[in-house]
């Protein structure tokens, strides 16, 4: 089930009204939440909520005998079969069809003509993240950070909570579990539904017709657009992929707080990103956080000689690269992000320190921001060949607007910077002016704004599945 669907409608006005029902009973609010949870995963494909059950029952086991094993051994003996298990269904589903094609393709190169059946094997749903988040829970009880969930209910809550379950944020459990030792329905905000709200508008107004009517057609045929036009499509992708997985995050956010749950933030304008480091400070915060501590420090992170920390930061950002989908181009996508953090460190310009914003600093935004835009090329197109093929007509077919019209292309993008760039700064503070409104006012908002979607769908401009549908 999508936000953006109709039926996802009453499916949030059904489950608020069950959880108003439980209001005064706050273990059978998380048993209704989970069971709605199972109903919004289940209604894509009922087949793969055996998938999401048997891991989080695994890491449910797997962590309550990391912490009562009484030597090394045994606790990594644990952690192992909760790794194998999760990864080694992560790696059937995501990537056992990439690496066989890729062995194919590679003894063909060869000479040879292997006649295996391709695999042909539907990704579920929401696997990338929820595999990571019950990761996350043995690996801090392995580390001592957290003990074990007692409550099953609620740990099958916290892996396979509805709100962020498809596309993140990916939480982790030692932020998420002790919010639901607490009565939800009494830590229920009003605060959610304009998150909710703005998520939504972000992904309807922004994300879709930039991807409508830019970066889809131009991308599906650069030759056939000038210089100007490629140039402007990819800048329209840079800002369609952010809103479209901001937008995302929104919504999970806002569907937390009318739940009474509290979703990490995901994003904080990454395109003001002077540097790497900072950027993935901003971009995708929850992913670049986990491979930082579950992935980054274990490696030794910085605190190893010069060409090891050099080595530390490719292999991360190739594994995230990785992370996000079975392509070539994923991992093309990570390594020149591994690239652009090593020579940046190797500059001695990639600094953790916050610092004025100065017009060296708006030269150094808009240097790095070009240098995301050169590696969204190699994220958005099919293969190498298409991505060259791009940046070549992009350097030679010069001139103006021709495929494009212009008031709408130029239109859409100077939106797109306001709401990065001010909106996405402001979003907080509008979101407490809206609760403090009566209740009637915010009534009518909502009214208003979902009467303005309606017109707009009816407008018959296209309508796109989120980008992180099934990552």
């Amino acid at each position: 089930m999508l936000f953006t669907e109709i039926i996802f409608a009453p499916f949030l006005c059904l489950t608020f009204l069950g959880f108003y029902l439980c209001r005064h009973y706050s273990r059978l609010q998380i048993l209704f939440l989970l069971t709605a949870s199972y109903v919004f995963y289940g209604w894509w494909d009922v087949r793969f909520l055996g998938l999401i059950v048997f891991s989080s029952g695994l890491d449910y086991w797997a962590g309550h005998r990391i912490a009562a094993a009484d030597t090394t051994a045994h606790r990594k003996f644990y952690l192992s079969l909760s790794l194998i298990g999760n990864l080694g269904l992560l790696g059937y589903f995501k990537y056992a069809g990439f690496f066989q094609q890729s062995l194919i393709d590679l003894l063909t190169a060869m000479g040879m003509q292997p006649e295996w059946a391709a695999l042909d094997i539907v990704l579920p749903v929401g696997i990338s993240f929820y595999t990571f988040q019950s990761l996350s829970y043995s690996l801090d009880i392995y580390s001592r950070r957290i003990e074990p969930e007692r409550s099953l209910i609620r740990f099958l809550f916290y892996v396979s909570a509805f709100p962020q379950l498809v596309a993140g944020p990916i939480v982790r459990a030692r932020e998420f579990l002790p919010q639901l030792r607490q009565d939800l329905f009494a830590n229920s905000s009003s605060r959610g539904i304009f998150f909710v709200m703005y998520g939504l508008a972000k992904k309807i107004w922004l994300a879709d017709p930039l991807g409508a009517r830019l970066v889809d057609p131009v991308f599906a045929q650069p030759a056939g657009y000038t210089s100007l036009e490629l140039l402007l499509a990819v800048y329209g992708y840079a800002f369609q992929i952010f809103f479209d997985f901001s937008a995302y995050s929104d919504i999970a956010i806002g569907l937390g707080l009318i739940f009474g749950l509290t979703i990490p933030v995901n994003f904080l304008r990454p395109y003001l990103s002077a540097s790497p480091s900072e950027f993935w400070r901003r971009w995708h915060i929850t992913l670049s956080s986990w491979l930082r501590d579950y992935l980054y420090i274990p490696l030794g992170g910085n605190r190893v000689a010069p060409l090891r920390h050099m080595a530390n930061l490719m292999i991360v950002m190739l594994l995230g690269g990785l992370w996000h989908g079975a392509n070539w181009m994923f991992i093309f996508w990570g390594g020149l992000h591994g690239l652009y953090l090593i020579l940046y460190r190797m500059a001695g310009v990639d600094s953790h320190q916050p610092r004025a914003r100065g017009f060296s600093t708006w030269i150094s935004i808009g240097i790095f921001f070009h240098l995301t835009c050169l590696a969204w090329i190699f994220f958005r197109s099919p293969d190498i060949r298409s991505a060259f093929m791009y940046l070549h007509h992009m350097f030679s077919s010069f001139g103006g607007f021709q495929g494009l019209d212009p008031l709408v292309i130029s239109g859409t993008l100077i939106a797109g910077v306001i709401v990065h760039g001010w909106c996405e700064k402001m979003i907080k503070d509008w979101s407490e002016a809206f609760t403090a409104w009566p209740w009637w006012i915010q009534s009518v908002l909502v009214y208003l704004t979902l009467v303005a979607f309606s017109i707009w769908f009816q407008s018959g401009v296209a309508r796109q599945a989120f980008i992180y549908f099934q990552f």
